[in-house]
């Protein structure tokens, strides 16, 4: 694989505001109609529901987006991509190309005249899906999501609304007034870990997954997420978050600066570290606690989350992050598939949004501390990376923030503090979790490292 690859997909500026779609290039017909009131668009492009890329348009001129306009706007990775998918599938259906470099529409046209199934994708039966929606006082949020879930196409699945000590009573209300075929389950303790550690204990599937209480799944998400567990050694998948809506600039600027992503499968292990990583497995994108499901049997071996991270805790996120670097700390693999896809309702006030990217790294910097004080083998390599990543991500930023202009410069200014509140809120974590009458996992305070026999090296 190219060492592109392993790169996160880095979105563009786009002109604000810009209408969010997808469409299916198999389907000649396809079409996305714009609306007057945007300046620009980015289509999800997909091939047999695979996504492949982003189409980014500005100021298209006509009402609606066609297809052959989104595959002209993709990019030579996209193109790359799908010409890929569509070769596997016409050698599969034992038809032969065109040419030997056949172009993307040359392909297209092929599939259609071929009526080709798709060798990628798969309806068959599976393990029974314990799907967890942790949440805290977003009733008027979480209705979408819910209802996401209700149209999924892989059925053996089970639901849990994990409501995580509620001011009220209105997603309970909400949840049994319309959801009635979902298990409410009300937690206490607060904090987002404990309503994780919850839903694995009320779980009955043998794959538990999470998505976001301001989230929509895409209908083929949990199949897309089962069928990524194709080897014994996979214990977590994530998969990609596509925004919900860009009309604002705060949308955007979490668009480009909140979740990473890539369009390309990525698997991850010590056994096969990816190249140019000196921070892997405690840094590195691996995905995002929004879109992920884990093999239950994995928190047996490796404890459950840690409740000193993450909302509703001094530190405010790196819970997924910790879980994600203990799995793979411990041995096993953890995959990153864009198929399964969500769709995240970004923030639309850009102070907020600021301030909401200073917590990341707050939270980021949290996790790291933890990471270095309770890995004895990696700790000075990771301390030495962390600082070297912090210097060159500050001065960088803020020399972007001042000649190109491409992010405000309070974000640069949000993000530096933010770092240095990291090992704080994370003393303040520890001690308000030491200072609990009944800690729900007491095993999970230690975090122990479970290592392989392989070390760790810098790549």
């Amino acid at each position: 694989m190219p060492l592109s690859a392993w790169k996160a997909y880095a979105p563009r500026r786009l002109i604000m505001p810009a209408l969010v779609a997808d469409i299916e290039l198999s389907q000649s017909m396809s079409t996305v109609a714009l609306g007057p009131s945007y300046r620009a668009a980015r289509v999800l492009a997909r091939v047999h529901g695979c996504p492949i890329g982003y189409a980014d348009i500005a100021d298209p001129g006509t009402e609606t987006i066609g297809r052959d306009q989104v595959v002209s706007a993709l990019d030579a990775d996209a193109v790359a991509r799908a010409i890929q998918h569509l070769t596997d599938d016409l050698m599969a259906a034992g038809i032969l190309a065109a040419s030997l470099q056949p172009s993307l529409p040359s392909l297209l046209a092929q599939a259609a005249q071929a009526q080709l199934t798709c060798q990628h994708s798969s309806s068959a039966g599976g393990p029974l899906v314990s799907i967890a929606i942790c949440t805290r006082d977003r009733h008027q949020s979480i209705g979408a999501t819910l209802a996401s879930l209700s149209r999924q196409t892989y059925r053996n699945v089970e639901i849990l609304v994990i409501d995580n000590a509620p001011s009220s009573d209105a997603t309970e209300a909400l949840v049994r007034a319309e959801y009635p075929h979902m298990r409410y389950i009300r937690e206490q303790r607060r904090g987002l870990n404990h309503a994780r550690n919850r839903a694995i204990a009320e779980a009955a599937g043998s794959i538990v997954a999470y998505i976001d209480d301001d989230a929509a799944a895409d209908p083929g998400w949990v199949q897309a997420l089962v069928a990524a567990f194709d080897t014994p050694d996979v214990m977590c998948v994530t998969g990609l978050v596509a925004p919900a809506h860009l009309d604002t600039p705060g949308q955007e600027l979490f668009e480009r600066y909140g979740y990473s992503k890539s369009f390309h499968r990525l698997s991850f292990s010590l056994a096969a570290p990816p190249p140019a990583s000196p921070g892997f497995p405690y840094k590195g994108y691996l995905g995002t606690g929004c879109n992920c499901a884990f093999r239950r049997s994995v928190f047996d071996q490796v404890g459950l989350f840690d409740p000193r991270l993450d909302m509703g805790t001094p530190v405010p996120g790196g819970g997924d992050h910790d879980m994600f670097a203990r799995i793979i700390r411990a041995g096993h693999t953890l995959v990153y598939d864009p198929n399964p896809v969500v769709f995240h309702d970004h923030i639309a006030d850009l102070r907020i949004v600021v301030a909401r990217l200073g917590q990341y790294q707050e939270s980021f910097i949290a996790f790291m501390t933890k990471s270095i004080l309770s890995d004895r083998e990696y700790a000075w390599p990771l301390l030495a990376h962390v600082l070297f990543w912090y210097a060159r991500r500050t001065t960088r930023g803020l020399a972007a923030a001042i000649t190109k202009r491409d992010r405000p410069f309070m974000l640069v200014v949000s993000e530096a503090i933010g770092a240095w509140r990291g090992p704080i809120s994370l003393y303040r974590a520890h001690r308000l979790v030491q200072a609990a009458e009944r800690p729900l996992h007491p095993e999970v305070l230690a975090t122990p490292v479970v290592a392989p026999p392989e070390s760790i090296h810098e790549s």
